[in-house]
């Protein structure tokens, strides 16, 4: 990693499906699976991953993830509009085990 690179983890270029939920209020935590959404994975870290959807996202938003089967909470960093769809960046929330981390 260079030296003026601001990623505290390498990143990985990837290209799997995203599943997942804003979990934002108290009736998306109820009912998670009546709100999921999709988007395609573009790289992935120990400590969180950037994806491309067409759910408009705002940073803040906490996600409940879906990746390979692995299951992470994380919260949006930042998004950036482009035309109909949007690139965003999440840090995942709490430890990891060692099998997630092998999956993304």
């Amino acid at each position: 990693m260079a030296t003026n690179d601001t990623r505290q983890h390498a990143r990985e270029n990837t290209n799997h499906e995203v599943m997942f939920t804003v979990i934002n209020s108290a009736l998306e935590a109820v009912a998670p699976f009546e709100h999921r959404k999709k988007g395609f994975l573009l790289d992935a870290s120990s400590g969180g991953i950037g994806f491309l959807t067409s759910a408009p996202l705002e940073p803040g938003n906490y996600v409940e993830l879906t990746v390979s089967g692995a299951r992470r909470s994380g919260v949006v960093m930042w998004t950036l509009n482009i035309e109909s769809e949007y690139r965003v960046g999440v840090r995942f929330l709490g430890a990891e085990t060692p099998h997630e981390a092998a999956v993304l």
